[in-house]
């Protein structure tokens, strides 16, 4: 019975089952990022933010995969309409409340077959115990992309953490147009040529004042614009670009986020224990909920504002005809909201900005009986 009720499940769906006509050609599913859009069977779920649950099958025999904050790899099994994973090497960072990486990694291990209907791959689990439900992801080109900086090769064979205090950024223009950003002290610019993987960088024009602090910014800044220049490839993965030299060596590695500051206006102190929450949104469709893209939470360990903030997100997520928004509140230890936003902050498409963003919030109104 329960086969049964798996095999209509996937019918309604439109899937093709294995033995019903499922495709037996590998370059069908093999080469393309999958993004996990929710479990079907026992404990089904639908996956909020499925950039942070992909499955890719390599040309080599390989996969690939991104189970939350984790990463894993093994080899793959494909013949016909059957595909076993077999586990190789994967982190087991703790990723949080909420998140299904455990259960993700372990019902990999249990795919027996899969089936494709157009963007969308379906991946039955041993004894008809359930599905993974897949959609192809959208590949990101790099012409029209942000970055944020997370590392820098220092020229000496290693990459080094971007001071703090400090932001790198990459703001990639229309097809080969400029490549513009702040190096951590300057701004800067120059030209950029996208070739298939192919990347050259010509070597950057920058403002020329001096910064002291933080101590070695300088050094950082030139370290950047030179390894800028030893660019050869580029690879978008999720929320993260790499780009490398013609060996093979990591040149930058970023993150795409909105990053700014959290502040009020009115004379108030924040409790030492008081926390932060902003929220990356699509608010495209004024009669539907927004969609969460992406969310950074952190106390505020008795700072006041202005708080900076940085919310990474999958690039693969934004659509040039949509419109995002930052959302942002102060709760206090006991779950009060203190200060909200009221307004609206758009972000990213539309020529509003991604870095450097003001979210201003307002007193939270008095809940009655307090």
């Amino acid at each position: 019975m329960r086969a049964l009720r798996l095999t209509l499940a996937l019918l309604i769906l439109g899937v093709s089952m294995p033995g019903q006509g499922a495709p037996d050609d590998e370059a069908a599913i093999v080469g393309t990022v999958w993004r996990l859009s929710r479990l079907i069977g026992i404990d089904p779920i639908e996956v909020a933010r499925p950039g942070r649950y992909t499955l890719e099958l390599l040309d080599e025999g390989g996969y690939r995969v991104r189970a939350d904050c984790n990463r894993a790899s093994g080899s793959y099994t494909l013949e016909g309409e059957g595909l076993t994973l077999a586990p190789g090497p994967a982190t087991l960072a703790e990723c949080g409340e909420g998140s299904h990486a455990s259960r993700f990694l372990r019902l990999l291990g249990e795919v027996r077959s899969w089936g494709r209907d157009g963007e969308r791959l379906v991946l039955t689990l041993a004894s008809d115990t359930g599905s993974m439900e897949f959609a192809a992801a959208r590949e990101v080109a790099l012409p029209g992309t942000s970055w944020l900086v997370r590392g820098v090769n220092d020229g000496r064979q290693a990459v080094t953490s971007v001071l703090g205090g400090t932001a790198l950024t990459a703001v990639f223009g229309a097809a080969d147009g400029p490549l513009t950003g702040s190096a951590g002290c300057n701004g800067y610019t120059a030209t950029y040529r996208v070739d298939g993987p192919g990347l050259s960088i010509g070597p950057a024009a920058a403002t020329r004042r001096m910064c002291a602090e933080p101590e070695g910014v300088m050094e950082q800044e030139a370290a950047f614009l030179s390894a800028l220049t030893t660019a050869s490839t580029w690879r978008i993965e999720g929320e993260r670009l790499q780009l490398r030299t013609g060996s093979g060596a990591l040149a930058v590695d970023a993150v795409a986020a909105v990053t700014g500051r959290v502040t009020y206006r009115v004379r108030s102190a924040l409790p030492p224990d008081a926390e932060v929450r902003v929220r990356l949104e699509d608010v495209s469709r004024a009669d539907a909920p927004a969609i969460l893209l992406g969310e950074q939470a952190f106390s505020v360990e008795g700072r006041q504002v202005p708080l900076p903030f940085e919310v990474v997100f999958d690039p693969a997520d934004i659509d040039p005809r949509h419109s995002y928004s930052l959302r942002a509140q102060i709760e206090a230890a006991d779950g009060r909201v203190l200060f909200r936003t009221t307004r609206t902050h758009p972000v990213i498409t539309r020529d509003h900005p991604s870095f450097d963003v003001e979210v201003v919030l307002d007193p939270a109104p008095v809940a009655s009986g307090r």
